[in-house]
């Protein structure tokens, strides 16, 4: 099966910016679909080429700011490989968990609620007695 897949630097202007720096968020699109992570830096819209996705200039403001962001390019691509290297199912959502890092549960309120169901005493499990 084809899969599509890009991923995209961007500044995201807020409802209320007036002027100076700008968030970088990152934008993951698999098969259409699309999701928004931050990149959790900033950065000047007067420095920021937005074909490139990248920073403009040789300062070492600019070169630390655009490492970073090749260091995460090659993270998502890494949680890319590794879900195709699982055999699972590759979309917009279960690529970002994978980056950040989030694990799916399955099950929480069950598991929860058999566990509150079981007697405990100190640390140890009490057989049920009829």
């Amino acid at each position: 099966m084809k899969m599509n897949f890009s991923l995209l630097f961007y500044l995201k202007k807020q409802k209320i910016y007036e002027s100076g720096s700008k968030p970088i968020y990152m934008r993951i699109t698999v098969n259409g679909k699309r999701v928004e992570v931050s990149a959790g830096r900033d950065c000047e819209p007067s420095v920021w080429n937005s074909h490139a996705g990248r920073g403009i200039g040789s300062k070492s403001e600019i070169r630390a700011l655009n490492g970073y962001l090749d260091t995460l390019q090659a993270k998502v691509f890494n949680a890319h490989q590794q879900l195709i290297a699982a055999g699972e199912d590759v979309s917009a959502d279960r690529l970002r968990d994978q980056f950040i890092g989030r694990s799916e549960k399955t099950n929480f309120i069950v598991e929860l609620f058999n566990e509150h169901k079981t007697p405990k005493i100190s640390g140890f499990l009490l057989k049920n007695t009829p």
